[in-house]
């Protein structure tokens, strides 16, 4: 190839991205296909994405229109990906999402510059890739929101109704009597017949214990009062009213958000009163775990089994509150093996204020975060540097002076450290002695910077949902915030 050629072939790809640098979407890859296809007087020139699991690639966009079909799969050893020239294209964590591919009549032979500026173009169809999946996976979450908050809305109208059914046939019909027999009483008591008066307000009393008896029934199925002390009480006082064993295995050692609490709490309930009038069990045992962001909670009878959970609404209401936390509750009671329900609900997006504290690793961290950790625990790391706008969901940042739980990621408590200094700088003002200081070790503010964008993009879909920002990407500007301590 002339260095004529290969000039005007080089102009022609900045022509490429610059013709392609404000478009995103199908507009973008078609646009970039046919671009590069000219360029370079490809036979044809594809863009494929790699299908998750499998050894396949799909057809995304194509030059000439038609040549290879778009959203066709074909296997990559079949094909081979054999053209003139391939590029991989990388999505955030480095790993290959697609292949852009040209095939030409004749023999190609790309410049270094050309292969640089193909590759320029691959990372910007790997972002692409990696947005697409984004809003995929968002939009997947999204449907599944709507329906399980119809589904909550179903079972509150049926709770309602309940509710109301109970008040009608239970308390409301007991302070009808109330009144009935307080005017016969007192009119007994007119009459010279202070025994008989007596008698009917004794009945009257009765009445009155069961109505509020059933009174605080309702009131416990509407919000358990004794959640207010946290989870390990409420099942306690769960297990002294059932008349079924409950051994309580484990439970965490720190509160859970309100709303996970109480939906463990009903799953509790919910199964103590299956076990007791459906399944003949003598025993139920529970056990409760934090683990890599999500709380996990077991609940399994030694009764007869056989449980259909679409049967009633206690159990769908149930499952419905879980989807609605971004949760899930499954159910398995074969005939003859007891009945377990599984909860699992992610408590990233529900943290609160009441319980701030530092956590450390991440399930798939290569063990980063246990080195992170130890550091943490020797004194050698003496920062913590997160997200400004995560602190902002939990009540906002922990003052001076202020006592903060170190966990691992499996929410263990393994330390105390007090706060001594708080600030919120960008993203790109974080210097070297609060990179080394949040590291634990001497580094340079462009690894910490490395580090912490391989960190975000690994756990971006997670933080998109958490902020409410379905293309949210760390950048520059990202307030960070910067939390100093020493160990308590």
């Amino acid at each position: 190839m002339s260095e004529t050629v290969g000039a005007a072939r080089e102009d022609l790809l900045r022509t490429v991205a610059a013709g392609t640098a404000g478009v995103v979407g199908e507009a973008f890859l078609q646009r970039l296909v046919q671009s590069v296809g000219e360029t370079f007087g490809a036979g044809v020139c594809w863009i494929s994405e790699l299908v998750e699991e499998r050894s396949v690639a799909r057809t995304l966009a194509c030059w000439p229109h038609g040549a290879l079909p778009a959203g066709e799969e074909y296997a990559l050893e079949r094909h081979g990906l054999d053209g003139d020239l391939t590029v991989t294209c990388p999505g955030g964590d480095g790993r290959p999402v697609g292949y852009l591919a040209l095939r030409t009549q004749r023999s190609l032979e790309a410049s270094s510059d050309e292969l640089v500026a193909l590759q320029i173009f691959a990372a910007r169809i790997g972002a692409e890739l990696d947005r697409r999946k984004q809003e995929d996976r968002l939009r997947e979450r999204e449907s599944a929101l709507k329906a399980s908050r119809a589904k909550v809305l179903e079972a509150a109208d049926e709770e309602r109704r309940r509710i109301g059914r109970n008040l009608h046939d239970g308390a409301q019909q007991r302070l009808i009597a109330l009144g009935q027999f307080l005017d016969v009483a007192g009119r007994r008591l007119a009459g010279g017949d202070p025994a008989e008066a007596g008698r009917l307000l004794a009945l009257a009393r009765e009445q009155v214990r069961e109505a509020g008896d059933e009174l605080r029934a309702l009131a416990q199925g509407l919000h358990p009062v004794v959640l207010d002390r946290g989870l390990p009480t409420a099942l306690t006082t769960l297990a002294m009213q059932s008349p079924l064993k409950l051994d309580i295995v484990s439970l965490p050692d720190r509160r859970l958000p309100d709303a996970v609490e109480a939906t463990i709490f009903y799953v509790v309930a919910e199964a103590l009163s299956n076990a007791a009038k459906h399944a003949g069990a003598s025993s139920v045992r529970v056990a409760v775990a934090l683990a890599d962001g999500r709380v996990r909670a077991t609940v399994a009878d030694d009764g007869r089994g056989g449980a259909d959970p679409e049967a009633g609404t206690g159990l769908l209401g149930l499952r419905g509150r879980a989807e609605a936390l971004s949760g899930s509750l499954a159910v398995e009671s074969p005939a003859g093996g007891g009945t377990t329900l599984a909860l699992t609900i992610p408590v990233m997006p529900w943290r609160t204020p009441r319980e701030p504290f530092l956590e450390f690793g991440h399930e798939g961290d290569g063990g980063r975060g246990e080195r992170l950790l130890a550091r943490v625990l020797d004194g050698s790391a003496g920062a913590a540097l997160t997200l400004a706008r995560e602190w902002d969901l939990e009540g906002g940042l922990p003052r001076i002076g202020s006592l903060l739980p170190v966990r691992d990621r499996h929410g263990r408590r393994l330390a105390t450290v007090r706060v001594t200094r708080v600030s919120v700088l960008a993203f790109s003002e974080v210097d070297e002695e609060s990179a080394s200081a949040a590291m634990g070790q001497p580094t340079t503010v462009e690894e910490w910077r490395a580090d912490r964008r391989r960190f975000y993009e690994g756990c971006r879909s997670e933080i998109a949902v958490l902020l409410g920002e379905t293309d949210w990407r760390m950048n520059e500007d990202e307030p960070m915030a910067a939390v100093w301590f020493t160990l308590a």
